[in-house]
């Protein structure tokens, strides 16, 4: 067996310096193999040459060129059944494995470069997902109609391999895993929002520490970055269910920006305190495996997302395009 060294390739997942073997069988031609395999399937030269589109003796042929090559008998001939030797059953088997990986590649490369169909396994933070993402979905969805989404609603971080993810959409302060490329969505900013008749029951704050005052809901008990004490009435994690609150007069909520705009422009919602928003160094990544060929479909939606984004078509978020790995 001969190994022949390449030209290093560009490609962030390898670690060694990748290698083209020249196996004994490099000179057997791809169609007598696929020949030799379609002969054991179906045990007959006839239906082989048939599904080739080929002569009976033209299979013939091939096989007696591979038996040749190898030195070795692969099947035993009679004239009503044509059966794999041994040695031709172990080679069926590892030849297919072949046959198949080399299919597979071209499946790919024709899925890389073809029309976006199929479907895409992605992760989502929950309560962006509901607020936010959901209309955006919704717009690929129309656009793409041969691709369909399967997601994940979880704020951990799913490993890609282990849950078989495509894509994940995650909060990060700047991902830097080098297996996989990351593109920048939009920052993250917190914002006190409110409905206006809890703000004509309750009054409207005027400064951070009028805020003592009122009933504030937030996703976290933390408020060391405010430089401001408070007691919350509402603590969750899940944004969403916080804007829900604050739509129904519950208190004074602070909370992502983007999840409250539908609120805003409406007048459901109004700000509150807007010089005092809070930049927790967050923005929403789109992550995907750094591999050599990105699939049509999830190249369509990662177009997609950016585009959206930067058209501010997601508002209240700044959108912006870093790529990691």
């Amino acid at each position: 067996m001969i190994q022949v060294p390449c030209p290093p390739m560009i490609n962030k997942t390898e670690k060694t310096q990748p290698k083209v073997v020249l196996p004994a069988t490099s000179s057997a031609d791809l169609r007598d193999l696929q020949a030799f395999c379609l002969v054991v399937d179906h045990g007959s030269l006839t239906a082989a040459a048939r599904l080739l589109g080929e002569t009976k003796g033209s299979v013939s042929r091939r096989l007696a060129r591979l038996e040749s090559h190898l030195q070795v008998a692969l099947v035993r001939r009679s004239p009503r059944l044509v059966q794999p030797t041994e040695d031709g059953v172990l080679y069926r088997r590892r030849v297919g494995q072949a046959l198949e990986l080399l299919d597979n590649a071209t499946s790919a490369l024709h899925e890389a470069r073809g029309h976006p169909r199929g479907r895409i396994r992605l992760t989502a933070p929950p309560d962006i997902a509901n607020t936010l993402l959901a209309p955006a979905f919704a717009r690929f969805g129309e656009t793409h109609p041969e691709v369909s989404l399967e997601l994940l609603l979880t704020d951990q971080e799913l490993d890609f391999a282990a849950h078989q993810l495509d894509i994940a959409l995650r909060l990060s302060p700047a991902p830097r895993d080098s297996s996989l490329i990351a593109h920048r969505l939009f920052d993250v900013r917190l914002g006190f929002v409110a409905a206006p008749a809890y703000l004509t029951r309750a009054g409207n704050p005027r400064q951070l520490t009028d805020l003592t005052a009122h009933h504030v809901l937030m996703m976290r008990h933390d408020t060391s970055a405010l430089g401001l004490h408070l007691t919350p009435s509402v603590v969750a994690e899940d944004g969403a269910f916080l804007c829900s609150l604050a739509l129904a007069g519950a208190g004074i909520a602070l909370l992502p920006l983007a999840m409250a705009d539908a609120g805003l422009s409406q007048g459901s919602l109004v700000r509150v305190l807007p010089d005092q928003d809070v930049d927790l160094g967050l923005s929403l990544y789109l992550l995907h495996p750094a591999t050599p060929l990105v699939p049509s479909r999830i190249r369509a939606f990662r177009d997609f997302m950016l585009n959206t984004c930067t058209r501010r078509d997601l508002p209240a978020a700044q959108g912006g395009v870093d790529v990691y790995g």
